[in-house]
């Protein structure tokens, strides 16, 4: 498991204090998490994260993106942002963030393969691609990671991008393996987000869709009692257990949250529960509007 950042920067998350983010990251390292992800998109978390790290660069493994829609030509400069928000000489992982219309993939990659020859980014990576935009982009150079949206009530890759994946040696990073918190079991049957909370716009939030969405988590209820473990850790232990995910992110916004994420692998939970797991997620899955990502983009 790794850790997600991008509630650490408080943008889209309707707030977030310093200490609680730098204290997250305290937790983590504590527990042994070395990977760290971030993005140029996450509001000042590139720069929380490079504050944490300090002078102990060589004992964590950072992924960072690019900020979505950087025209071919500046992902350079994007880069050495980058570079400085995290206070390092290279980044271990560098995303193209999201595909944009119109942009030609073969060209932004063309620069990230130039960084990569020059040691400045270790591996190339692509967030939030199909199949078909992957092949492009390996038209140019070897992908190296995949990272996409998959959880417990969101499976899209499963069908044609994971496979594909697994056929041609990329890595999958999966992002949202709480399902936005969902999966923790917090929410009640009425929602309310603060102001500029991103989950406004996530497809099971929608006020058509949550009602079956909260049938499916009250569902899970009677699992996590017979687990005598979190709702939180069924879902993570469930999504990586996910043939062809090689890493699962995980976020967090205080240290006990945190805590209680990492400890999702102490002990594992029964495979019969796992299954039926699966089976109330096959249920929900049809009934979810038509959509390429959690976020509908």
């Amino acid at each position: 498991m790794a850790l997600g950042c991008w509630a650490l920067g408080g943008k889209g998350w309707g707030g977030q204090s310093e200490k609680d983010s730098l204290e997250v990251m305290e937790e983590a390292y504590r527990r042994g998490i070395r990977h760290f992800d971030t993005a140029q998109g996450y509001g000042c978390s590139e720069k929380l994260v490079g504050k944490f790290i300090g002078n102990e660069r060589g004992k964590f493994f950072l992924a960072s993106k690019v900020y979505p829609g950087q025209e071919p030509g500046c992902i350079r400069e994007a880069l050495h942002r980058s570079l400085e928000n995290l206070c390092t000489d290279r980044i271990d992982l560098y995303y193209l963030h999201w595909p944009r219309e119109g942009m030609d993939i073969r060209k932004q990659v063309e620069e990230l393969a130039e960084a990569r020859e020059e040691g400045l980014i270790g591996s190339i990576g692509v967030s939030n691609y199909s199949v078909e935009q992957i092949q492009l982009a390996m038209e140019v150079a070897p992908i190296d990671f995949l990272q996409a949206g998959h959880h417990l009530f969101w499976r899209y890759i499963e069908k044609d991008i994971l496979p594909f994946c697994r056929d041609n040696g990329i890595r999958v990073v999966s992002y949202s393996s709480l399902g936005q918190g969902i999966l923790t079991g917090k929410f009640g049957r009425q929602l309310r987000f603060p102001a500029g909370d991103h989950r406004t716009r996530v497809i099971h939030f929608q006020e058509e869709v949550w009602p079956r969405v909260y049938e499916a988590v009250e569902a899970l209820r009677p699992l996590a009692k017979q687990a005598g473990r979190p709702m939180a850790h069924l879902a993570l232990q469930w999504s990586a257990s996910r043939e062809g995910v090689s890493c699962i992110l995980a976020g967090a916004r205080n240290r006990r949250q945190m805590a209680e994420n990492s400890a999702a692998f102490e002990g594992a939970i029964d495979p019969a529960i796992l299954q039926e797991m699966t089976r109330i997620s096959d249920g929900l899955i049809p009934e979810l509007p038509e959509a390429t990502n959690i976020f509908n983009h």
